[in-house]
């Protein structure tokens, strides 16, 4: 039996605040193709401390999920493991279970992704192709079991960082397209565990530190798994949709976008140059060069916006405050697209946290020796998901540059678990002439700290940090926040 299905067009969801948002965009040619391969193969006797493998394939979820995105086929036939017909597809999803196609077909499959196609498998779409004398190999490790009882609750992290609070890293950790465009998410879930044999294996997701989506390369091609979606409510989890979604999308070789945080201009300048590299943010499969066009502007008396052909962002200033939304198109060169929408606001006031404002610095007098919280720009990134820390000393110091002096009369601080119980606000005009303490704290407890004080007029403003909470660790700070009313 052999099923076609064509896809509806995708409509994107905005999301406020967010400042990049990703739309799928179709182009003009045909979309590209993917075949789901389902079905369940012949079943084994297995120990009771396993439930029995029964599994519903939800390939019509599949579908829609990949709808506007690709043109699906999905199929239980195993004589479609063909080099003739799979040369027709970009990428072959396994949605199924202990199937066992013969020789041929094997080393069909294997000729398709080593000449550069693209196998991604689906929860126990792990569990086909265990005759393939290479399949181990091709996924980069093993399956060793999931739990023998109804499906748990846990958090899904995208990520590749593995032992988070000791700064080891058995891969690199730099984060995979998919990840950076995919939020941390809850689900109700079966959780594989699987044993990864191969450097090669970039994790995307983890959940309780196990893999559950990973990417690697195979001859030409490329190999990736999503071991989640046990059921239906697994599929229909939001953050399971957007994983498989990108996951597809970066395979078939559309341009994956990372979301940014909102712009924030002054006014000072009439212009503005390379407020936005839209590049940094941008990755397509194989690296290929990006084309980036602006499509759209809705405020044009605000700003004017200019993208180059390196897709940096400029902009010049028209009359007034307020916000414009800008949209640009990033595309591959086959065509495949992302629209993408950039939120800008100009405020020639500067009302609200003064540390948002482009031109804004931070600076630290240490840092924990970790990629991922050594940046002091996280303190003014407007992320409470970024922090930085400080060596493991009691003495220590963060600084936030206004870009220009203004008065200040409150301050924000988002700390983490690793807090000070001691320290001092202070500001400066120079840091290099002296300090003067506006607010203090001799019992802090973490968390949220909200200071104020009587207005000072400074640009520089200085957490200086004494004791700490808990003297195994340094201090960690996710967010500086700076008011002047």
């Amino acid at each position: 039996m052999f099923i076609r299905e064509r896809m509806i067009a995708f409509k994107p969801v905005l999301v406020v605040l967010l400042a990049l948002v990703a739309s799928v965009q179709v182009r003009a040619g045909p979309l590209p193709r993917v075949l789901v391969l389902t079905g369940s193969g012949p079943t084994r006797e297995h120990g009771q401390q396993y439930p029995p493998w029964v599994h519903e394939f939800q390939n019509d979820t599949v579908a829609a999920v990949l709808s506007g995105s690709a043109e699906v086929e999905v199929s239980e036939d195993l004589s479609m493991l063909d080099a003739r017909r799979l040369a027709a597809y970009d990428l072959v999803i396994s949605n199924s279970l202990f199937l066992t196609p013969d020789a041929a077909q094997l080393e069909a499959l294997r000729g398709f992704v080593t000449g550069g196609g693209a196998l991604m498998t689906l929860h126990c779409g792990l569990l086909s192709f265990l005759n393939a004398p290479f399949y181990e190999r091709m996924m980069g490790g093993l399956f060793i079991g999931g739990p023998a009882t109804v499906p748990e609750t846990f958090e899904v992290v995208p990520g590749n960082r593995e032992f988070w609070y000791y700064g080891y890293a058995f891969r690199p950790d730099a984060p995979h397209p998919v990840s950076r465009v995919v939020e941390p998410f809850t689900t109700t879930d079966e959780l594989y565990h699987f044993q990864p044999g191969d450097p090669d294996i970039q994790v995307i997701a983890r959940a309780e530190n196990h893999p559950v989506m990973w990417e690697r390369r195979w001859g030409g091609g490329r190999v990736m798994s999503l071991t989640l979606g046990h059921d239906r409510r697994a599929k229909d989890n939001p953050g399971y949709r957007a994983l498989l979604r990108a996951g597809v999308r970066w395979l078939v070789g559309y341009p994956l976008v990372a979301p940014l945080p909102k712009l924030h201009l002054d006014g000072s300048d009439a212009a503005y140059g390379a407020v936005l590299r839209l590049a940094d943010h941008a990755r397509v499969r194989g690296d290929a060069p990006l084309s980036y066009a602006l499509d759209g502007n809705d405020n044009p008396g605000l700003l004017q916006p200019f993208v180059d052909a390196d897709g940096v962002l400029s902009l010049r200033l028209g009359e007034g405050s307020g916000t414009a939304r800008l949209r640009v198109r990033v595309s591959a060169p086959d065509g495949l697209a992302e629209t993408v929408e950039a939120m800008v606001e100009v405020d020639r006031e500067r009302r609200g946290n003064l540390a948002r404002f482009r031109g804004v610095r931070a600076s630290v007098s240490s840092a924990e020796a970790r990629r991922d919280v050594m940046d002091p720009m996280h303190l003014v990134d407007g992320d409470l998901r970024t922090r930085w820390s400080s060596a493991w000393v009691d003495e220590a110091w963060a600084m936030v540059d206004l870009g220009r002096a203004d008065e200040v009369s409150r301050v924000v601080l988002h700390w983490d678990l690793a807090h000070a119980s001691a320290y001092a606000l202070q500001v400066s005009d120079d840091p290099n002439g002296g300090w003067r303490t506006v607010a203090s704290e001799t019992a802090g407890d973490g968390g949220r700290d909200e200071l104020r004080f009587a207005p000072a007029r400074a640009r520089y403003l200085r957490l200086l940090a004494g004791r700490r909470a808990d003297t195994r660790w340094g201090h960690s700070l996710h967010e500086i926040e700076v008011y002047n009313r």
